[in-house]
């Protein structure tokens, strides 16, 4: 990727392993600004962020639910096209497994425009993508094709992938017939190119891509950790109380101790401001300190990773690019050793 291995979440899915020993994965890249951008959207309306899941996995998820609901067999191969706004997804998948997945740079907002014209790129596309299944040997030939999005709006664009593909077409909604809130219909209004297909497969099914940044996932942890202290804590104080009250009563010495229990509040009062202040002082230091020492560091992680048969000449170390390293070795397999230990 274009991206430093900071700038970005990763996950993965196994989605088939073969005698042979080779599996197939399903990898996730996404940069570090565009789920913080979900993270901060999610946040801001007040719910609670569980997981990012992948639309892919969504989508597949989907399509299970769509042949359980239709009574289908799962053992043909299958085609998925989920025409959005301004893309589509594409997946072929043979029983439960995802063997192709393709994003096309067309949607509902270009058919809208020019059926024809988009709807040939669109099915000049899945033309060229079982063409490539085929050449690349996997065995799967698609018997079916599942088509959703905007139903009402496809019906015409149907016809067009059955006799350009010559395969049966079924046209379901995203929401798969199921009864629809309020707030669902008001966005189908809002929103009428978009596809919730991936995001109903996410929704039904529990999912195993997750590329929310650990620092949300931490910061989540430390929160309920909080509350839970916070909680933990009230009900100690609630038992102080209710013991002070109980002492209240049986030696009749209510001023007193309301006046002991006053001088305790206030030194809390004043120790939990002390504390608070130390607190804030610490993260201005951690602050300032944090990318202190990154040249040093580095210097020790590969001095400690350098065979003796590695001279280094120079090392040059510029702030937010890297570090270059110039130096000689008799071995040149010692070089290659070094590379992959740096790399590990």
């Amino acid at each position: 990727t274009p991206y430093a291995k900071e700038e970005i979440v990763t996950d993965f899915l196994i989605m088939h392993r073969d005698a042979s020993g080779y599996s197939r994965i399903l990898l996730v890249i996404v940069h570090q600004d565009v789920v913080g951008h979900v993270v901060q959207l999610v946040e801001s309306s007040g719910l609670l962020l569980d997981r990012i899941g992948c639309e892919a996995e969504g989508l597949l998820q989907w399509f299970h639910l769509a042949k359980k609901s239709s009574g289908g067999s799962t053992d043909s191969p299958s085609l998925v096209v989920d025409i959005d706004g301004g893309t589509a997804t594409v997946l072929v998948i043979d029983r439960t497994q995802l063997v192709l997945h393709r994003s096309l740079a067309t949607g509902a907002e270009q058919l809208h425009e020019d059926l024809t014209q988009a709807g040939a790129r669109i099915v000049s596309e899945l033309q060229r993508s079982l063409e490539a299944l085929e050449l690349e040997g996997a065995g799967v030939k698609v018997q079916e094709v599942w088509l959703t999005g905007r139903t009402e709006r496809l019906e015409a664009f149907k016809g067009m992938v059955e006799q350009g593909l010559n395969l049966p077409v079924h046209l379901v909604a995203p929401w798969l017939e199921q009864p629809m809130s309020e707030g669902a219909r008001v966005a189908l209004e809002r929103l009428p190119d978009v596809s919730f297909a991936g995001l109903v497969g996410l929704a039904y099914a529990s999912s195993t891509v997750d590329v929310t940044p650990q620092a949300t996932k931490l910061r989540h942890a430390f929160e309920t950790k909080a509350k839970a202290l916070v909680s933990l804590g009230c009900q100690g104080v609630g038992a102080l109380v209710l013991m002070a009250f109980l002492l209240i009563g049986r030696a009749q010495k209510e001023q007193w101790y309301y006046r002991a229990l006053h001088q305790v509040y206030q030194r809390s009062a004043q120790e939990a401001g002390l504390v608070e202040s130390a607190v804030h002082q610490m993260a201005v230091v951690k602050a300032q300190l944090r990318h202190r020492g990154r040249l040093l560091a580095a210097v020790e992680a590969m001095a400690n990773r350098t065979a003796p048969q590695i001279r280094w000449e120079s090392i040059a170390f510029t702030e937010g690019e890297g570090v270059i390293l110039k130096g000689s070795s008799p071995e040149l397999p010692r070089v290659y050793e070094f590379v992959a230990a740096l790399d590990a």
